[in-house]
């Protein structure tokens, strides 16, 4: 289950970090007071660190489902008292 849960994590980093570099936006939309939307660009350190932290995120979400999945499918956690 370590191998299981180890692979888990690293694909699933790997793959949230692709996803995110590609579709997460680098600008921010800004309001001013005359309603003009400005588009700030954010600097490259804080862009990978948040792109960093959404992919932590998502790969512990997915750690916990795929751990909780395999228990339940093999027996390890029973429903009932029987």
């Amino acid at each position: 289950m370590e191998k299981l849960l180890v692979k888990t994590g690293m694909y699933s980093f790997v793959f949230s970090f692709s996803f995110l570099f590609i579709f997460f936006p680098k600008q921010e939309p800004e309001m001013m007071m005359d309603r003009a939307l400005y588009f700030t660009e954010k600097p490259y350190y804080e862009y990978f660190i948040s792109i960093s932290r959404y992919s932590l995120i998502l790969s512990a979400v997915a750690v916990i489902i795929v751990g909780v999945v395999y228990l339940v499918n093999n027996g390890e956690v029973t429903s009932g008292g029987r």
